[in-house]
């Protein structure tokens, strides 16, 4: 491109291109540049990258001197062109010479103004001659008008658009080649990018940021590159010289948060904006050409809703190596070190370990697991492994995706099926846009039917050609229940969706294969299709093993036994029963010579007579007193094999009914065994297939006589010495199947190249039939259909006003349509009849005038039809007029399904008008669900119907077409009658198959009586009569129940009259004893023993008994392991209660009662059991009615001083209760407690210490646990407001400080509920921090009058509306709060903690506080939670305080034997985390601190010592020492390690090395057990005690907190609850702290 050649130019080339090219610096002005850099050399920090920017320096002055020189010269040069505008941002950036990784790829620049009213400009300068070769600019010409969001500072990382966009912007990229000393003058929203500097010199631009000169310009923070929020800033220009790249700015004004999103960009729009561009040659020719076919078509845009792309998000998507051509995507629910005994797992383990041979990428994909893998490879085999379950987290999906994804959880049919179906779809699409040009291969078991809804799409040409899909057959449902004898399905539904899903992935895969000839004999008598399918063995597996020698011995006796291995999963279908009957059936003789052993995994039985047992009871059972044996249960595969190997010239028995090709065969017949086998399946298959004959011994199968005598065979003829299968076999053996494969595969991919573009007619018969739909919008959105040749008839009764006046409107429109009128009180059958008769096209498309199409629907349609050669072309349903659908309902071929029928709106098909006039529409009056009889037409006649897995239309609610819920059943009989009109030769066999078994699963449960109808009515008539009479049977059998009920109660009453009488006796009889106990209290009053009683009773002053709370769920909750973690709260031992009131309490509870009795002891021993005791408890009596709860309170208050009681008159409402409460409340923190509810009895202590840490926070709280009434694991995170004033109540007891609680006010009492909620809400408008200790520490009782989730009556949506409008000021600006970290400094370092928490500690010289890293499933954790148990029943207290970020899987194992928990990383910043130290120890006046696990521990040893000299410190390592990692303590603790009194470890020769290596080291003693420890820390505490405290220096308490300060400050520690970067140390301070260790090792 040339120059410009003056200023109007320039502009006018700005503006319209988004760049332009100008002679900016002369010789001169470019020498001085040059020569500037030279004396600067750059600093060290940016000699690491192959491309720098000088802005990414930590070397302050030198940023600061380029941006001064180049300022200076750019500024002069460009107020000639750009006199409005100000240089700023000035940068050097440097290509390293000869590098392929300086290249930069394609990006917007960060924006620097508000863009929709200013704009600013980027000036780049190279200072070399450069071209393409060396890293020359590349721009997209125009692509400053795509996308004008804010953008954050370098965010060279992440294409913020789909791979497919990044493709085809790259066919618009242009090159600049440009001479030094020239500048490109570009708009800042421009794409452009860089290719690598490929010559030997190094390449250097000068560059720089123009903003207008009267605005100060934006600065734009992303925390990481997957962030969704962004947060904008207004900075001077000096900003950007003293910025440290990726930190959050800081003394700079912020001007809030906002979504971080870029503006929509589809390959349409782009097309539209850009052009076509220019073919990229590095496509794939199959992608080039779906490019040029959709540019040639799309003339408008279709709506966001019908959006169907799907991407990886940007930080999974960095995990894929680009470069990657063949990518194979693996779908299984079984992998080999996943799960165990599973065939499946060991063909995909085998298949992956052989397409990587080939130079695949192989990507595994699990199916039915919660379990997260975020896309690492953890199996050998693999580079990738995801999770259906982790869709959403790793994928990013469209509003239509998450619709659908929450449609198919609805219920477990469609969760089992079709949820994992469409995750499988969803990962395959992500992964083909992520690479457009590779071949991409996905495989999947036809069991399940996983990919289902994947080859829909591939047959409906969504996924393009470069994809293949491949299936292979394991064994379906329909011949595992045929050899499991469960010929009576349970659950009908599950088995008719599993039948169908499983035979339609087998049938129209774009390749099937079939590891035997059997199981593909098998599946054809079903009805399968299987004239495709391709016959290919699987992977012979190979073994692995370590050893020749016997290493298993499962029992003794059987040393001089013959081993009988059962080697399957233990079920019937393996042959279980028939090898016990056949052990059973042995010679007495033969008998004693053997031990069975059982290889395999326990499973409950399915046979209808031992659905009672698992496989061990059954084994147990059926041996148990005739033979000894021997269960191997829980062996991986390769365990099992090498088990077998280990056994002395074992029997292995193979005795499975049926078999596909079993990886069993090809693993023993590998082994010099003796085999028994079945004769059945795939086993010669299989073991032909290794050439296998040696020691073999055949049997019938199910025949235990034909076993017994295989078994005495082979006995006989023990020991047999077959010769094991050589490596060198399985290789050769694998290599040809791997051939064969690729060979089919190449095959396949032939078969699926595009074919030949055909453009058959089609015909839209659009019926308005009501005067609502919206006829002009129907037909508005056909006219922009990108299909031709295409045609509209319009087809309307004659007879009504109203439609004729749309018609006319319509007409006058558009004209070009064909608009006719039916015949009066024609049905709705009669005019699609009638359309089909009028149609000229080859497809007809029955339309109703309430159907909004997609632009794109009938090209789509078409070209799926086109591609499967299709009669009929369906997509799901769509519901809702708005972006947000009401519903999506997929449609699949389940004719069974289909026959249920409840849809409310008819099915919208493109069909073939021959079908149409094959199978006309009925003609039956008040009928609607018309085009739903001819698809069940189709499926019965098994013609070909491509499935589009996405809706191409939407139907607004409440449309005049929708189906009344009273004619369903109407629908469904008409449904079967049209059925019944096919004749009996157009049946495929398959569905009259499915059709029996469907009526057979239904009518099972009844007699054998049943008569067959002849006549349609009479088949409709049988169903309606089965049911009735189901109906019939469960009204009599509950009314059975209820005269059971009504006896029962009759003889109840009778008991209970007989029981009143004694009562009645009993109380007369009480009533004397009364009066004469009275006289004699009266005496006893007067005396000296009753004043001594009441002096007692008033000292001792311990908990009463009132009935416990059994904390019941309401019926119909669950939610797992709620009602756990409540009991274990709840069932806390009273471990901290101390009767005695403080003065001053620290935390004021308050609570109102109004006739509260069955929770208020709960409540209670939770308060009381605080760890925290500086309280009280304020109780509101409410006007109680009942006057037990008076009589309970004043007990309560009698028990502690803690507990003051005031009350009300009337009841006036917990508002008015709180408001009287807090009046009278001392405390500095407030907290508002429902009766009912429960605290961890840490809560407290952890709020008032997270308030005092963090003054500037207002409010705090905890997740909580809701359960009783419903059951969740909430989070109500308080820093978010928008979520607070979402969730419609406060579901969880804040604290609040007092002091900021008091000038807003109390709770509003004009609300009958949700006060508490109304008041948070007040006190986050009003400008307050609050905060979410994000730990389960809250437990919230809900029932039908406090919890709004369950029963929202009129009233009470009247007061959530009335809260929410009062506070919309909260919704207006969405946020998310967070917290500024302090610097860590020495001052900081010693902030002292003014919490006070009286409590008199018991138990000398038993207080431990113990530091782990985390309580996690880690092996030093499960040692952890063992000794921390054993010390718990040694009557130790054990505090544990944890210093890694982690989840704490495991602490509910620690929990139980102290709840004395504290997370630093949950609660507090670094900055405080020794005063926390300071304050655990003396509040619980400690003997011993152990650290076990630890890292951080080591850092407050040294200041531990100085501060409390009488502390025993005591490690407990489980590392060798030699390599100098003690629980993941490096040897940088070493000197601090003197601090220690004792070092306790495993083994005598870690305690031998522990010596060596330190002549200083602490004390070692070695303990290998939890009871070890004990005694040892009761005996090094005993001496400590007795022994006199060192002196320590003032300066060793100052070495030790500097020695502490700087480990804090290590970046590699996490903590919350906001993570900031490390303060960097300046250079005296490590100066002096290197001294400082110097002179402390010196003292040493």
């Amino acid at each position: 491109m040339g120059n410009v050649s003056s200023t109007t130019e320039f502009r006018q080339e700005l503006e319209c291109n988004g760049y332009a090219i100008v002679d900016f610096l002369d010789r001169d002005e470019l020498q001085i540049i040059r020569d500037f850099i030279q004396a600067k050399l750059p600093p060290s920090d940016l000699e690491a990258t192959d491309i720098s920017f000088s802005a990414g320096t930590l070397e302050l002055s030198y940023r600061q001197a380029i941006t001064k020189q180049v300022k200076k010269i750019f500024s002069q040069k460009l107020i000639e062109l750009l006199p409005e505008h100000r240089v700023l941002l000035c940068n050097l950036v440097r290509k390293k010479p000869d590098s392929l990784h300086s290249e930069m790829p394609l990006h917007q620049d960060p924006s620097l103004t508000d863009e929709a009213v200013s704009k600013s400009y980027g000036v780049w300068c190279p200072l070399i001659d450069v071209d393409e070769h060396n890293g020359c600019l590349q721009v997209v010409q125009q692509s400053h008008l795509l996308n004008s969001h804010i953008r954050p500072f370098f965010t060279f990382e992440g294409f913020p658009y789909s791979q497919e966009i990044l493709a085809l912007m790259q066919q618009h990229l242009t090159s600049l080649p440009m001479k030094a000393g020239q500048a490109l003058i570009y708009d800042k929203r421009l794409f452009h990018g860089s290719p690598p500097n490929l010559t030997t010199v190094e390449r250097v631009a000068a560059i720089c940021s123009l903003v207008p000169k009267e605005i100060l310009s934006h600065f734009c923070y992303r925390e990481t590159s997957t962030s969704n929020m962004v947060e904008l800033f207004e900075v001077e220009d000096e900003f950007y010289d003293r910025y440290i790249v990726g930190q959050r700015p800081e003394g700079v004004k912020s001007l809030g948060t906002f979504d971080y999103e870029v503006e929509p960009l589809t390959p349409e729009i782009l097309i539209e904006k850009l052009g076509e561009g220019k073919p990229d040659q590095s496509l794939s020719p199959v992608l080039s050409e779906d490019f040029r076919v959709r540019t040639a078509k799309v003339e408008s845009l279709s709506p966001s809703w019908a959006n169907a792309q799907v991407s990886f998000k940007p930080a999974f998507l960095e995990k894929f190596n680009q470069a990657n051509q063949k990518i194979a995507v693996l779908v299984s629910n079984e992998f080999e070190g996943f799960s165990k005994n599973g065939g499946i797992g060991t063909y995909y383990t085998a298949l992956s370990q052989k397409l990587v041979i080939d130079g695949w990428t192989v990507i595994l994909l699990l199916c039915q697991t919660e379990t997260e893998f975020q896309g690492e490879s953890i199996f050998g085999e693999v580079d990738h492994v995801f999770s259906t379950a982790e869709a959403t987290q790793v994928l990013t999906l469209q509003p239509i995706h998450q619709q659908i994804l929450f449609t198919t959880q609805q219920n477990d049919l469609d969760k089992s099926f079709d949820y994992q179906s469409f995750c499988c779809l969803f990962f395959l699409q992500a992964l083909i846009a992520a690479f457009p040009d590779a071949v991409v291969y996905a495989e999947f078991p036809e069991i399940w039917g996983f990919g289902y809804r994947t080859i829909q799409a591939k047959r409906s040409g969504l996924l393009g050609n470069s994809c293949l899909i491949g299936v292979t057959a394991h064994g379906s449902f329909e011949w595992l229940n045929e050899i499991n004898s469960k010929y009576s399905p349970e659950h009908a539904g599950w088995y008719w969706q599993a039948h169908h899903y499983e035979q339609f992935c087998y049938e129209t895969a774009d390749i099937t294969y079939s590891p035997s000839h059997f199981l593909q004999s098998k599946l054809s008598k079903y009805g399968w299709k299987t004239a495709h399918v391709k016959h290919l063995p699987y992977f012979v597996p190979s073994l692995t093993l370590t050893s020749n020698k016997p290493t298993t011995a499962p029992d003794k006796r059987l040393l001089n036994k013959i081993p009988i291995v059962f080697f399957a999963r233990l079920e019937e279908r393996k042959g279980l029963s028939t090898f016990l009957e056949a052990l059973k059936l042995l010679d007495d003789t033969i008998a004693a010579k053997v031990h069975p052993v059982f290889i395999g995994k326990i499973i409950p039985l399915q046979s209808s007579h031992l659905k009672h047992l698992n496989s061990q009871e059954y084994i147990d059972r059926e041996l148990g007193n005739s033979f000894t044996y021997t269960l191997l249960s829980d062996l991986s595969s390769q365990e099992a094999i090498q088990a077998i190997a280990d056994f002395q010239h074992p029997i292995v028995c193979l005795t499975s009914l049926q078999e596909n090709f079993p990886n069993t065969a090809l693993e023993m017949g590998q082994l010099p065994v003796s085999l028994v086998v079945s004769d059945t399946g795939g086993f010669r298959e299989t073991l032909d297939l290794l050439q296998r004959s040696e020691a073999l011994h055949w049997f019938q199968p199910g025949s235990p006589p034909a076993l017994a005598e295989a078994l005495t065979q082979a006995i006989r003829a023990y020991p047999e010495h077959p010769k094991a299968i050589i490596q060198t076999t399985v290789e050769q053996i694998n290599r040809h199947l791997l051939n064969q494969r690729l060979e089919l595969m190449s095959q396949a991919f032939l078969e699926a190249a595009p074919k030949e573009l055909t453009t058959p007619s089609v015909t839209i018969a659009l019926t308005c039939w009501h005067s609502s739909p919206p006829l002009i919008d129907c037909l508005t959105g056909l006219s922009a259909q990108t299909y031709q040749p295409l045609d509209v008839i319009v087809l309307s009764p004659a007879d009504d006003e109203s439609i004729q006046t749309a018609i006319a409107q319509a007409q006058t429109q558009f004209p070009g349509h064909k608009y006719l009128t039916a015949a009066p009180y024609s049905t709705l059958g009669e005019a699609y009849n009638y359309l089909v008769e009028q149609s000229p096209g080859e497809y007809v498309l029955v339309l109703s005038a309430d159907r909004i199409a997609t632009p794109t629907m009938i090209e789509t349609m078409v070209a799926a039809a086109a591609e499967t050669k299709a009669v009929a072309v369906v997509c799901p349903l769509r519901i809702g007029a708005d972006e947000q659908p009401e519903s999506i309902t997929p449609v699949d071929g389940n004719l069974l399904k289909l026959l249920e029928f409840n849809h409310r709106y008819d099915l919208t098909a493109l069909f073939s008008r021959q079908f149409l006039q094959q199978f006309p529409y009925s003609q039956e009056r008040n009928l609607q669900a018309l085009n739903w009889q001819i698809f069940a037409a189709a499926i019965a006649t098994d013609q070909a119907i491509a499935y589009y897995p996405y809706p191409l239309f939407t139907i607004p609610p409440k449309a005049a077409s929708t189906i009344p819920t009273a004619n369903l059943a109407r629908e469904r009989y008409y449904l079967r009658q049209y059925l019944f009109q096919i004749k009996p030769e157009q049946w495929h066999q398959r569905q009259i198959n499915l059709l029996l078994t469907g009526f057979e699963q239904l009518v099972q449960s009844r007699s054998q009586h049943q008569h067959q109808p002849s006549s349609p009515q009479d088949q409709a008539w049988m169903i309606t009569a089965q049911q009735m009479h189901h109906e019939l049977t469960y009204a009599q059998a509950r009314l059975k129940e209820l005269e059971t009920w009504n006896r029962e109660l009759q003889t109840g009453k009778e008991w209970l009259e007989s029981q009143w009488q004694a009562w009645m006796l009993k109380a007369q009889k009480l009533g004397v004893d009364w009066e004469q106990g009275r006289s004699l209290i009266q005496q006893m009053q007067g005396s000296k023993f009753w004043q001594l009683r009441n002096y007692w009773l008033k000292l001792k002053r311990k908990p009463g008994k009132i009935p416990t709370d059994p904390l019941q769920p309401a019926a119909h909750t669950f939610t797992p392991g709620v009602q756990e973690f409540v009991a274990r709260v709840a069932g806390q031992k009273i471990r901290f209660f101390q009767a005695a009131a403080t003065q001053t309490p620290v935390v004021s509870l308050i609570s109102s009662c109004f006739n509260e009795t069955e929770y208020l002891e709960t409540t209670y021993r939770s308060i009381i059991n605080q760890t925290l005791q500086n309280i009280e408890w304020i109780i509101v009596d409410d006007g109680s009615t009942n006057p037990e709860v008076k009589v309970l309170l004043t007990a309560l208050s009698q028990r502690t001083d803690k507990i003051r009681i005031l009350s009300h008159a009337t009841h006036q409402g917990i508002a008015a209760s709180y408001n009287t409460a807090i009046a009278e409340a001392r405390g500095e923190y407030l907290c508002f407690v429902a009766i009912g509810s429960i605290l961890d009895p840490t809560y407290l202590e952890k709020g008032a210490l997270f308030l005092e840490t963090h003054p500037q926070v207002s409010v705090v709280n905890s997740y909580s646990i809701v359960f009783q009434a419903q059951e969740h694991w909430w989070q109500p995170n308080l820093n978010q407001p928008v979520s607070l004033m979402q969730q419609n109540g406060l579901i969880s007891h804040p604290l609040y400080r007092k002091t900021d609680f008091h000038p807003l006010g109390g709770f509003d009492e004009s609300l009958p509920n949700f006060a508490d909620w109304e008041r948070t809400l007040k006190a986050i408008s009003k400008g307050q921090t609050g905060w979410t200790i994000p730990e389960y520490l809250d437990c919230y009782r809900a029932t039908l009058e406090n919890a709004p989730v369950i029963a929202q009556d009129p009233e009470q949506q009247q007061t959530i509306n009335r809260i929410q409008s009062r506070y919309q000021s909260v919704l207006a600006h969405p946020q998310v709060i967070s917290l500024e970290p302090q610097p860590l400094k020495l001052e900081t370092l010693n902030f002292q903690l003014n919490l006070e928490n009286q409590r008199t500690i018991s138990n000398p010289g038993k207080r431990i506080l113990l530091f782990c890293d985390a309580l996690d499933a880690s092996e030093i954790s499960k040692w952890n939670c063992d000794l921390v148990i054993w010390l718990d029943k040694c009557g130790y207290d054990v505090t544990i305080v944890t210093t890694a970020t982690s989840n704490h899987s495991c602490q509910e194992f620690f929990y139980q034997a102290t709840p004395d928990i504290f997370h630093l990383a949950n609660l507090l910043e670094r900055s405080h985390w020794l005063a926390f130290v300071r304050y655990i120890l003396k509040s619980r006046q400690m003997d011993s601190v152990l650290i076990s696990g630890s890292t951080i521990a080591y850092a407050f040893l040294p200041l531990l010592r100085v501060e409390f000299p009488s502390l025993v410190l005591i490690d407990y390592t489980q590392a060798d020492s030699q390599t100098g990692q003690n629980n993941g303590c490096s040897t940088l603790f070493d000197p601090v390690s003197q601090s220690l009194d004792y070092r306790l470890v495993p083994s005598r020769r870690q305690a031998r090395e522990y010596g060596s290596l330190n002549s200083a080291t602490p004390r070692t003693k070695v303990c290998y057990t939890p009871p070890d420890i004990a005694s040892v820390l009761a005996e090094v505490i005993r001496a400590h005690s007795s022994s006199i405290p060192p002196t320590i220096d003032t300066e060793s308490g100052y070495e030790a907190q500097l020695l502490l300060l700087e480990y804090l400050r290590q970046p590699g520690l996490e903590h919350k609850p906001e993570a900031s970067e490390p303060e960097k140390l300046s250079e005296p301070t490590v100066r002096e702290i290197l001294k400082l260790l110097v002179k402390k090792l010196v003292k040493v």
